[in-house]
Order: C-alpha cells, then structure tokens, then sequence
C-alpha cells in the first residue's frame, strides 16, 4: 500500500484497504474488571473512595493480620522505588522492589520479634492511574519451634505456604 502511494495511487483507495482489512474505527470496550476470588469480600476506604477486595480475614491457626483488612493511601505522585535498608530489623526497615507476574511494587517490610512472637508490618507501593497506591498491614507469626512435633509442622507448613506478594498482587488487581 505505502508503494501504491509512493507512485502516487490514490489515498482512497488505500482507505479502503485498510477499512477493508478490518482496521477501520472500532468501538471502544470497556477494560475487563478483575475477577475476585471466591469468599474474599470489598471494602471501600472511606478516606480515600478506594474500594479493593481481600480474604475476610487472615485468622489462621499459627499466624494472623492484627489490623487487617489492608490501609490505603493514595499519592498523587508517579510511581517509583527507592530501594534502601539492610534488614528488615532496623528501624526504617527493609525496601526493595519486587516483580509479581510481571507488576511492580515497592516493598518496605519491617520486622521485631518479642517471647516467641513475631512482627512484620509491610507497605506495598504500585503504580495506578498514575498515581502511587499504597497497602500497608501487618502480620504476626509465632515461633514455631516452641511447638512439639506435630504442631512444629503444622506451623511451618502454614507460615511456609503465605504468599505475600501474590496475596497483595491480587487485592492489587481489584482496585477500583
């Protein structure tokens, strides 16, 4: 086609080529809302009209999320990460940027354990319209090794088995 132009064909007629194959106006569609999985529920952020869906609850039997669900905040900021920090035990904790299926987040944990209990508070920056959107909420564990066999196990393979990054990665997606 560019040749028939370039030996001056006529731009109707490439017109109608393109139309022709398919490449003429469309119309618009609406992107696809994220399927939410079974049992989690929505809530809606009063502060900032930010509505996201999550698990009811992280209640589990060795490890649980004491103020859950997830905070939002909203910067109306471009999203970046400033990766810093050396452990997740100093003060200012640990940030480095991970890739969930292919999405950014800047992650900041911070950890402290205490008789047998441990802290871990996360904060979650991705990019959204734009803006930066940050979830922020904690998880306690406990010390499985204070158990006898067989709970020791069964802690371990319950604190083993929580994904983090894929649990945010879906609430993430959620967003609206």
């Amino acid at each position: 086609m560019l040749n028939a132009l370039r030996r001056g064909g006529s731009i109707g007629f490439v017109l109608l080529l393109l139309v022709g194959a398919g490449c003429g106006a469309s119309t618009p569609t609406a992107p696809a809302q994220p399927e939410i999985p079974a049992g989690w529920q929505t809530t809606t952020d009063a502060a900032s009209g930010i509505a996201f869906a999550h698990p009811p609850n992280m209640q589990k039997t060795y490890l649980d999320a004491p103020d859950w669900p997830p905070r939002v905040q909203v910067l109306n900021e471009e999203y970046r990460c400033l990766e810093a920090g050396t452990s997740e035990a100093v003060p200012a904790g640990l940030t480095k940027e991970h890739i969930v299926n292919g999405r950014a987040y800047c992650v900041t944990t911070e950890s402290e354990g205490a008789a047998g209990n441990y802290y871990s508070t996360y904060a979650y920056a991705f990019p959204k319209d734009q803006k930066t959107v940050i979830l922020t909420f904690s998880i306690h564990t406990v010390q499985c090794l204070n158990y006898a066999e067989p709970q020791q196990s069964a802690c371990k393979e319950e604190q083993s088995a929580l994904n983090v990054d894929g649990l945010v990665d879906g609430m993430a997606q959620t967003l609206r």
